[in-house]
């Protein structure tokens, strides 16, 4: 059996299988944007507090982090999608 791009199949998929890139690239960029909101909004928070707001640099720290790996992802899926 072939596939519709010419290649064998290589598993037990069916022959109408769909691919998760896309709707792993909608939550990477959904993880991007919220991230981004969250460092900037905590970063805001954080300068404006009296103590200096150690749990808001925490939250820009995991919004930071979010956002790298969202980036990260994003990226890989685009290396992805173009072959």
């Amino acid at each position: 059996m072939s596939s519709m791009n010419g290649r064998r199949r290589s598993g037990a998929e069916p022959m109408t299988a769909r691919s998760a890139l896309r709707t792993r690239t909608a939550f990477a960029t959904v993880g991007l944007i919220v991230g981004v909101a969250l460092a900037v909004v905590c970063a805001f928070w954080g300068g404006r507090s009296p103590g200096g707001g150690a749990a808001a640099w925490t939250l820009v720290a995991l919004g930071v982090v979010v956002t790298i790996i969202s980036a990260v992802d994003l990226w890989v899926l685009r290396r992805r999608l173009r072959r």
